[in-house]
């Protein structure tokens, strides 16, 4: 009974089901023993659909009509959204990969071989994932997770195979191709500017600190201590921010460390760690330091 919902997906069989009220007949009258769990009919209906291990149409002896127009037909088994999207450009080698499905799937359907992805005119190797896709959001998305970050400049097409099935053993018509590869983004983020300046003097105890990157960067990496202050020299200790750093305006390039009034006569340097990646999904090449930091003397 692929082509048509069970109980699960249609109100009014659940109802019907529940209540022990015949859809056909409409009898106020408990059935005995069952009602049909796909069509919500009694099961000696000659309307019953015959597919549930109670309907009469299981019964070999069973010589009635099947109607099937109370039933609406099940919605085809589809790919409703990917990410990246179809045709992205600058998708960090890091990125989340992921399809989501227009109903639950069965997860012994989900491997690497039935979900990857290929290369331009399907050329290449399909890069190597750690596991079979993690299932999510109610078994309805599929997130894929390599072994090694994608490939800097390269195009990539998300493929579903037919081997994919939702629970009711319902495929794609003809699998699923993107029809335009999404792009990868190796160009890694750097610090463009500080404030205080490298090399900076007299830098006051409440002076304002920020740091300017050259890419839209993605807030949720830049942390009290992905992004912070390194004391140097003479012994001193560092300073404990009060909170991770704020973004700047919209463009999420320039942000504010939080920090309390700094130590005088003491040198500090900017430091941002590799766990910081743009919007994009691109990670620092190697951690940032300044080279001279700067000196509070007021």
């Amino acid at each position: 009974m692929s082509d048509y919902p069970m109980n699960a997906s249609n109100p009014r069989v659940i109802a019907a089901v529940d209540t022990g009220i015949c859809l056909n007949c409409l009898s106020t009258k408990f059935h005995d023993p069952k009602i049909c769990e796909e069509c919500g009919n009694c099961v000696d209906e000659p309307n019953t659909c015959g597919d549930s291990p109670w309907c009469a149409g299981r019964d070999p002896a069973y010589t009635g009509a099947e109607d099937m127009s109370r039933i609406a037909p099940m919605e085809a088994f589809a790919v409703v959204s990917t990410t990246p999207t179809v045709g992205a450009l600058a998708f960090g080698p890091g990125g989340t990969v992921s399809v989501t499905f227009n109903r639950e799937v069965n997860p012994n359907t989900v491997h690497s071989q039935s979900i990857y992805l290929v290369g331009p005119n399907g050329a290449g190797w399909p890069p190597s994932q750690k596991t079979s896709p993690a299932l999510s959001v109610g078994n309805t998305v599929a997130t894929l997770d390599f072994k090694h970050g994608l490939i800097g400049n390269t195009d990539y097409y998300l493929i579903v195979t037919t081997e994919v099935k939702d629970l009711w053993g319902n495929c794609l018509s003809t699998g699923y191709v993107m029809a335009e590869p999404f792009g990868i983004d190796s160009v890694a983020p750097e610090v463009a500017s500080t404030s205080p300046a490298n090399g900076a003097s007299g830098v006051a105890r409440a002076e304002p600190l920020t740091i300017t990157f050259t890419r839209a960067m993605e807030s949720n990496t830049i942390t009290a201590e992905s992004v912070k202050l390194v004391a140097v020299g003479g012994g001193a200790a560092d300073v404990v921010a009060t909170g991770a750093p704020e973004a700047v305006g919209w463009s999420k390039t320039v942000f504010t460390l939080q920090y309390p009034n700094l130590t005088k006569a003491t040198v500090y340097k900017f430091y941002v760690s590799t766990a910081v990646t743009d919007m994009a999904g691109s990670a620092f090449e190697g951690a940032f330091t300044s080279v001279d930091g700067f000196t509070v003397t007021s």
